[in-house]
């Protein structure tokens, strides 16, 4: 409120404070009801409780906030796009290059590194089955970012416990960060899901001492993968 006193002219608009105050009272108070309520559920109830449930609310957000940037900015794009415009039209001259059988193209422009091009190409891949549909490529953020709260919930169980780990699986859930990214075009949901993926497999990887190639293959791979986004991440 002194904030807002001092630099009136810039004061934040209702609409965002509702949004501000509404992410982190549901955070807060579903965070502590869920917590009590799923303790004694069975594990693998748990683990499939937590994924529909963090996919149904990802997937309402990202069908929302949609039509929400489409009515306010013309476009299926957050306010002051930037990223997420570049990555669209990446996305869409890497289909175009494939359609017309050009697709080295891309390769020879990004042969001097790849960091940077892994978000690109899974979203022309997208692109490629959907008809260039934007709406869908949100939705993979969805179910991905749904998907990654599993992968929290097993690392954690594995180094602290179960109740640590329903915990941090209902926060991750829960958090609104996690959420807002899924109705963007920006890499951060992807990336993240590879990077939480790796130390998944990693860290079964250490404590089953199950040596089998193909677990090795999938800590290889999706490690390698980190590389596509961001080479200091990988």
């Amino acid at each position: 409120m002194i904030c807002a006193w001092l630099f009136v002219p810039r004061f934040l608009p209702f609409i965002w404070i509702f949004f501000g105050l509404l992410s982190v009272f549901t955070f807060f108070y579903l965070s502590s009801i869920l917590s009590v309520r799923w303790a004694n559920i069975r594990p693998r109830n748990f683990q499939t409780k937590i994924f529909f449930t963090a996919l149904i609310i990802r997937l309402i957000y990202v069908i929302l906030i949609y039509f929400f940037y489409l009515a306010k900015t013309g476009m299926p794009f957050e306010f002051n796009t930037g990223d997420a415009i570049g990555y669209h039209g990446a996305a869409v001259w890497i289909v175009d290059l494939f359609y017309s059988g050009h697709l080295n193209y891309f390769f020879e422009d990004n042969a001097t590194g790849v960091s940077d091009t892994g978000w690109p190409m899974i979203m022309a891949l997208i692109y490629t089955v959907s008809f260039n549909s934007i709406i869908m490529v949100r939705l993979v953020n969805a179910l991905v970012s749904a998907w990654m709260v599993v992968f929290l919930y097993k690392i954690t169980q594995r180094n602290f416990g179960e109740q640590a780990a329903r915990v941090t699986a209902i926060m991750s859930m829960l958090l609104p960060s996690f959420i807002y990214y899924c109705g963007l075009h920006v890499k951060e949901t992807m990336m993240i899901f590879f990077l939480i993926a790796f130390v998944e497999r990693a860290d079964y990887l250490i404590y089953s001492r199950n040596y089998a190639l193909k677990n090795i293959i999938q800590v290889v791979l999706l490690g390698t993968s980190l590389f596509f986004f961001r080479t200091v991440l990988a």
